[in-house]
């Protein structure tokens, strides 16, 4: 549907108008039926992302919905095209469940542990499979804590039998540090 119209649009100079950002138009998942007062939501799930990030002291673990909305052209035909484009480039993301290790019972420093973060990872897996979120799975890690290493370990153990086949892509995005402020110094015990 959308490459149809994309190839029907003379691409023009334009500046990306603010709009996108704003809540002016819709990227709402509801449209009015045409002859009644009835809501219709009209939306599809794309892919779902599992980021994951390994702390010093917790992990966190936040799984989305990357959703489309069916009948964004037609209710947004006083678009731009780079606005158009815009949309289908970005599109908007619904969280379905978030964890981390205070969720599960651990407490102070006993989140920031190996332990901790295994369990966390385990009880991510089970809501997926109880939620029956079995669409395209991407994992997203960011940072290097001990949680990392317990995530790993979980997906690739017999807790992620049923996740691992899921999973179609795997990325890094850990943010690096090129130059900048000086950080603090490490600290020692």
């Amino acid at each position: 549907m959308f490459r149809s119209w994309l190839s029907s649009q003379s691409v023009g100079v334009r500046s990306i108008s603010q709009r996108v950002f704003s809540r002016e138009f819709s990227t709402s998942k509801i449209t009015q039926a045409p002859g009644n007062n009835k809501i219709v939501k009209k939306e599809k799930v794309v892919k779902n992302i599992l980021y994951c990030n390994f702390g010093r002291n917790n992990t966190h673990l936040a799984l989305v919905s990357v959703i489309e909305d069916l009948n964004f052209l037609k209710n947004n035909p006083e678009l731009s095209y780079n606005d158009k484009m815009l949309y289908y480039l970005r599109l908007p993301q619904k969280l379905r469940i978030h964890l981390s290790c205070g969720n599960v019972g651990f407490r102070k420093a006993a989140r920031g542990e190996y332990e901790a973060a295994f369990q966390t990872t385990v009880k991510m897996f089970k809501l997926i499979e109880e939620r029956k979120l079995f669409d395209d799975l991407e994992v997203d890690l960011r940072n290097f804590g001990k949680g990392r290493a317990a995530f790993q370990a979980a997906l690739l153990g017999k807790e992620g039998l049923k996740i691992k086949p899921l999973v179609t892509k795997l990325s890094e995005s850990t943010k690096l540090k090129f130059g900048g402020v000086r950080s603090p110094r490490e600290r020692r015990l």
